[in-house]
Formats: C-alpha cells, structure tokens, sequence
C-alpha cells in the first residue's frame, strides 16, 4: 500500500494541490486570496487581461505577513514567469513558497512560527 500511495501522490494535479491548501489554510482560520491571471473578452468583445505574469495562486496573511504560495503538481517546476514574480515580492520584503502538497505549506507555517 505504502508504493500505491507515493505513485498515486505524484498523479496529483496542481488542483487537488491548490484545493488542500486552502482546505488546510481555511482550517486553520488564515485569511487568504485565491489570485488569477489570464485574459477574456467582455461583452463588448474587447480582450481584457487580467492578474500578473507569474502571480502565485494564493496570496495568505499570516499572523501579519504576507506569503504568496504557488501551488503545482509534484515534480513540476516553476516558469521563468513565476520564478520573476518570486524575486519581485521577495524583494519587497513578501514571503514565497512553492507547494506540491498541503504539508508543504504547513511545515513552512511551523518553520515561520505562525
């Protein structure tokens, strides 16, 4: 059972990710943002962008931080995109973090004593 686990944990999409975070940082009471970037087109057929390149997927306060947590599947890595995104909110004094699970961010919460 232990192998089945750890194959069917690297089968998980960066959905079910996104989603057991903010179950986790829900149960937890942490007020937190789910953030989107992409473009449609409003009723007047104009091509409307929204977001910013490479924005993480929540956007969380902790005890009086801020954490920007990206949320992606095992093994997947963080585009060129995401990776200048990271550098412009760290730089700002922001904390980020990639998550590919729950426990993820949890261990980074405990680390960073919130």
């Amino acid at each position: 059972m232990g192998q089945q686990a750890g194959r069917n944990a690297m089968k998980r999409s960066e959905a079910d990710v996104l989603r057991s975070v903010r179950a986790l940082l829900k149960a937890r009471s942490l007020l937190h943002f789910r953030m989107n970037t992409g473009a449609m087109q409003n009723p007047r057929g104009q091509h409307v962008k929204f977001g910013y390149p490479g924005m993480a997927d929540i956007l969380c306060f902790p005890r009086g931080k801020v954490l920007w947590i990206e949320t992606k599947a095992p093994g997947k890595p963080l585009s060129k995109a995401q990776v200048e995104f990271c550098k412009l909110v760290v730089d700002e004094g922001h904390h980020y973090t990639r998550a590919q699970s729950a426990f993820d961010v949890a261990s980074w919460l405990s680390e960073n004593q919130t």
